[in-house]
């Protein structure tokens, strides 16, 4: 049923309405009709360039929300014998990030966890914390990385054997505003600890 529209107590189809539009317009002297296009056209150029501008701002913003998340493994997992991780860190973790690793104990800061970084930095100089796999949810980045290092000394309980780990993590991060707000964390470091134990 076509849509139709109640005026003065009566009912107008659209497709009438329509037509007396157009009938309308034909009555009207031609530099009136040329306005009326003038302005439809203008309307539509405004309306296009709105959305591109949406489309322009919105892609950026996903694509930097997943290179927020990618240097929180290149700039501050694996570069974390680096001095310059601390710099990142910044950068890359709000002022109240919280690294969230289990429920038992208070989640992390940001100013918490920059030492800790730095201290496995200097136990396992050449940590490497790569990820396999980045899912996006919304705002939100599930990660699956790949860790592995040769600690230079005793590591985890372990005497210093010269082995080196080979672990998974996963991690779910919060990104808002270019920032990271909040990580919750899972290490498999118990795999840790078997392959650098001595037989």
């Amino acid at each position: 049923m076509a849509a139709s529209i109640i005026r003065q107590d009566r009912t107008v189809s659209s497709d009438k309405l329509a037509f007396q539009t157009n009938r309308l317009l034909a009555t009207m002297s031609l530099p009136r009709r040329c306005g009326i296009d003038k302005r439809i056209r203008s309307m539509r150029a405004t309306l296009l360039a709105a959305v591109a501008a949406t489309l322009l701002v919105a892609s950026p913003a996903v694509a930097n929300d997943k290179a927020v998340v990618e240097a929180f493994y290149s700039g501050i997992l694996s570069a974390a014998a680096s001095p310059d991780m601390p710099t990142t860190a910044n950068r890359v973790l709000a002022p109240t990030w919280q690294s969230i690793g289990d429920f038992a104990t208070a989640p992390k800061t940001r100013d918490q966890f920059i030492p800790q970084i730095q201290g496995f930095g200097r136990a396992v100089p050449d940590i490497k914390w790569v990820p396999q796999q980045i899912l996006q949810e919304g705002n939100r980045f599930t990660v699956i990385s790949r860790a592995t290092g040769t600690p230079a000394g005793a590591f985890l309980g372990q005497p210093h054997s010269g082995r080196t780990f080979d672990i998974m993590s996963i991690d779910v991060h919060t990104v808002e505003a270019g920032v990271i707000t909040r990580s919750y964390h899972v290490e498999d470091w118990a795999s840790a600890i078997r392959q650098l134990r001595t037989p």
